[in-house]
């Protein structure tokens, strides 16, 4: 019987091996797959690297590129230096143009402690004497002026006779 036992149990294990070998070998061979995905894994992601390398280039040099527009735009509405007079005779023209009165104007320069950037600002104190129509075509024109300015703040109060005054406070920059 010890033969028998000895039978049956190598012809336990000859099955157990029958079975387990696939088991074994897939397992290898997976192995081998997982190798070659891997590969064409970090193929893909140098590839997708090198890729987004090239896209942060392009982007520093289209950065660089609008930057430097942007620098000869802004100097179209923000000129390079103060040039007070040519502030105050636009805004007369414009004044005119509104049919509005400019009784009073004056213009001082911000501290420099207010500011930021690379622009300076200067502060014009108006005071204006009309229609709040004409005050509308005022605003208007001062919008659609070439020159970049802010209108800050507007008081409108009425005067004895019945006509409407107006206090503006505007600003336009010119560059440091």
């Amino acid at each position: 019987m010890t033969s028998g036992k000895r039978i049956v149990g190598a012809f336990a294990v000859a099955i157990a091996l029958f079975f387990a070998f696939p088991v074994v070998l897939g397992g290898f061979q997976r192995i081998g797959a997982f190798r070659t995905a891997i590969a064409e894994r970090e193929t893909l992601l140098e590839q997708r690297n090198a890729t987004l390398d090239n896209v942060d280039v392009q982007f520093a040099k289209y950065s660089q590129q609008a930057n430097a527009d942007v620098g000869h735009i802004l100097t179209a509405f923000v000129p390079v230096r103060k040039d007070t007079a040519e502030i105050i005779s636009a805004i007369g023209d414009i004044a005119v143009q509104s049919g509005i009165v400019l009784e009073k104007m004056s213009v001082g320069e911000q501290q420099a402690g207010k500011q930021a950037g690379s622009y300076k600002t200067l502060t014009l104190d108006m005071n204006l004497t009309g229609s709040y129509s004409s005050l509308r075509t005022f605003l208007t024109n001062v919008e659609t002026y070439v020159r970049l300015l802010n209108v800050d703040s507007l008081k409108v109060s009425t005067q004895p006779s019945g006509a409407l005054s107006f206090e503006v406070i505007a600003n336009a920059y010119f560059l440091k």
